[in-house]
This record gives structure tokens, sequence and C-alpha cells, in this order.
């Protein structure tokens, strides 16, 4: 793959991230992958190689996108003996596979919203920064259960909020959009905050969203309690300065002054700030979370 191809790739893959959530992003990534097999003409000694050439540049990413990771690795070893001269017969095996690991994300997902639902109770007002599927699913189960909550939703770029507020207004849930930077004149007014995150690391950082680490050490500060919503598959066994986060360089002019502004596209969080993790096993220890990194890939 060129590199500017593979530099777009990356930049597709985070600009779903922004909108979607990590868990949202793999399930594209896997359904767009089943889609490149279907549309592939190939003779059945080239098919091998050209599938190896995209699961390699999905596992470096940047930055890495964890629980994708790991599906991909369990789908190369369910494939190391699947290739035969049968093209057509490899493609079927091929698709079946990926379809499986859209399944286990899916299912891994729901068990973290069964769980996630139980946290919230009536009179909640929960500070929502992340673009997390299972928070965002977590707010909507917990409404149609009867609950009445409110949700301080905590403005970012427009593209990573807007699913968000859109979900919540269509479900009529009680809600109020306000600006990141503004938080500190509204934060006495909430009870939880309620996380997503891309990966957790061996050295007790999660890789969230650009300006985690900010909010949460506020409500940290005010002894808000922060709860982090993450699947198994999001455990790496790669230390957080192995994560590949994305750095650029943006040139912007202002009046008559030119400067150049560093932006990173996530931030590291320690797990010190967190209070509550709940995984698809419900709320666990974070001194045990070790158990969950016996993983086959190991990334």
């Amino acid at each position: 793959m060129k590199a500017q191809d593979r530099d777009n790739l990356y930049r597709l893959f985070r600009d779903h991230g922004d909108v979607l959530g990590t868990s949202g992003t793999a399930l594209v990534a896997l359904e767009s992958f089943i889609a490149s097999v279907r549309q592939v003409r190939c003779s059945a000694d080239q098919l091998k190689g050209l599938v190896n050439e995209l699961t390699t540049t999905i596992k470096s990413t940047e930055p890495r996108i964890t629980p994708l990771i790991h599906l991909i690795e369990e789908f190369e070893a369910e494939m190391r003996d699947g290739y035969t001269a049968d093209v057509t017969a490899t493609k079927d095996r091929l698709i079946a596979v990926l379809q499986g690991k859209i399944d286990k994300q899916k299912e891994m997902l729901q068990r973290v919203v069964k769980h996630g639902r139980k946290c919230i109770a009536d009179g909640d007002v929960v500070i929502v920064y992340s673009t997390s599927a299972a928070v965002r699913d977590i707010l909507l189960e917990a409404h149609r259960e009867g609950k009445k909550i409110r949700v301080l939703i905590l403005k970012q770029d427009f593209t990573k909020t807007r699913k968000l507020i859109w979900s919540v207004t269509g479900a009529d849930i009680d809600h109020q959009v306000i600006p990141e930077y503004n938080l500190s004149n509204f934060v006495a007014s909430a009870n939880k905050v309620f996380l997503g995150a891309i990966s957790i690391t061996p050295d007790q950082q999660a890789v969230c969203p650009l300006g985690t680490t900010e909010v949460v050490s506020l409500c940290h500060l005010r002894k808000i309690p922060v709860y982090l919503f993450a699947d198994s598959l999001k455990f790496s066994h790669r230390p957080s300065s192995e994560h590949c986060i994305h750095a650029k360089l943006q040139d912007l002019r202002q009046d008559d002054v030119s400067y150049s502004m560093t932006i990173h596209s996530h931030c590291l969080l320690n797990l010190d700030m967190i209070d509550y993790l709940v995984t698809e096993d419900g709320e666990v220890d974070k001194s045990a979370i070790e158990r969950y990194r016996c993983h086959p890939s190991a990334i």
C-alpha cells in the first residue's frame, strides 16, 4: 500500500472514531473488509498477499485501535490454514470468519451496556465527554427503562458530538449542551461522569478522546465519580508510549501573526483518575484487570 493511501486510511479511521466511537469504527472496518473481499478480483495465489497487506495496515493505525487489532489478529490465526486453490471457497471462508468477529464485537458491546445501565439511578445528572457507543447506548437503555436522568454534553468539535446530541434529542432525554471549556460553571450540578476509551494499557493509562484528561481532572477534584466503560478487547499488551497517538501541525494566521499549532488526536488518562471500571463482566477492580490481558494477540 502506498504511503499516501495508508495515511488517508488512518485519517479515515480517526474520522470514524470521532463520530462512531471505537466499537462502531471496528464494526465499520470489518464490514468494509468483507465488502473488499467480495469485490476483489484476483487469482487464488494472490488473495493471501492482498489480505495480509490490508491486515498489516489495519494493525498499524495511528492511534492503535486495540479492539479492532485484537479481532484482526484472531482472524489471521483462524485463517492461517484457510487459504486453498479454490478462490471462491477461500473468499467464503474469509467472509465467515470476519462476520464472526463482527458478531463478537456486537455481543461484547451489548454486555457492557447491560451492566452499564445498572450504573444509572433516577435523578442522575451525567457528564458525557465521549463518542463511545457503549456510553450512548447505556443512556438510551436507562431512559427506556423509565429512569429520569439529565445529561450534560460537553461540546467538542461538532463532528464528535453530533451523534450523541441527535440520539438524546430523538429519545427525548433531558440534556444540556455546554462548551467543554465552561464545565466549571456546571460541574456542581452533576453526580457522575461516563467515559469510553480506545485502549487501556499495562502502564495503567487509558487512550481517550483529546481533552478527556482535563475534564476528568476537574471532576476528580470535585469528587464526582468517574465511570469508564470498556470491553476486554480494549485491553492492550503494549504500553501507552507505543500506541502511536497521531500529532499534526496546523499552520494558522490571526491578524498579523502566523504560527504553527501542534494538535494530538487523543490523550492519556491515568487509571487512578477512574473510580469505576465496567467491562462485559460488570464492574471490575482495576487491580485485577491483568487477567484480561491473557489474550492470544500481543498488541
